[in-house]
């Protein structure tokens, strides 16, 4: 009887040893199929931790939280552009992330609103981003307490049935959208593709978004500072003047 009971518990052992064996090739693909993207930049000594569709972003003494909200093509010849969404009381950040599906490197691109700043590093690290879906965090209300800063760029125009907008200011004004413009920034991503970034509020409700605006064509890309979310309208063409 006492072998017979322990034969027993050896074999319940063992049924629930190959069980736990039978499951670990799932719970580890479970484990890995989690996006994620680490490093830190060469130059600047930022650090980057997302894990899953949010993380954070260290930057010359910040720490921003950032969330996933959008994708694009990459600049770099990597196969994907992932922008990034940090929102703090005063100020917000976007960044721009080229990526292949798994590496360990990569090129950050990063603006910041209130420093009107616009800089780019590699980084150094590992990340697998399969999977990655946008899920930005809904903040009704926001607006950065930072002031409008100055538009830092050379002069320009932006003229459609939607859009009058100069390096001085203009509107936005849509079925959906009706818009003060505040230029920012002209960011050069080569001689003949220029981006201007503008800053557009909803002077009734306060609904602030950025604005981004090409050379290379009248579709303009609208982020939603309140909720995070992308669209693309045919806003009108940057032009920029001698």
């Amino acid at each position: 009887m006492r072998m017979g009971g322990k034969w027993q518990v050896l074999r319940v052992f063992l049924m629930l040893l190959f069980a736990l064996v039978a499951l670990m090739p799932s719970l580890f693909s479970s484990a890995q199929s989690s996006p994620f993207l680490q490093g830190r930049s060469f130059s600047y000594g930022w650090f980057l931790d997302i894990q899953g569709s949010s993380g954070t972003f260290y930057a010359r003494g910040l720490v921003w939280t950032v969330e996933y909200i959008f994708r694009t093509q990459a600049l770099d010849g990597s196969t994907y552009g992932l922008w990034f969404l940090g929102r703090r009381p005063e100020s917000f950040c976007l960044l721009f992330i080229s990526v292949n599906d798994i590496g360990d490197s990569f090129f950050v691109e990063y603006y910041n609103y209130s420093e009107n700043r616009y800089r780019g590093d590699r980084f150094s690290g590992q990340y697998d981003i399969r999977g990655i879906k946008p899920a930005p965090t809904p903040m009704p209300g926001y607006f950065p307490k930072a002031p409008v800063p100055p538009f830092k760029g050379q002069p320009f125009e932006i003229s459609s049935p939607y859009a009058k907008v100069t390096h001085n200011g203009g509107k936005v004004l849509t079925k959906e959208l009706q818009l003060q413009v505040y230029p920012l920034y002209e960011a050069i991503v080569t001689t003949s593709w220029h981006e201007v970034w503008a800053l557009g509020v909803d002077e009734l409700t306060q609904h602030a978004y950025l604005l981004v605006f090409y050379t290379t064509g009248p579709i303009a890309w609208i982020i939603d500072l309140w909720d995070g979310q992308v669209q693309s309208e045919p806003l009108g063409q940057v032009h920029l003047l001698d």
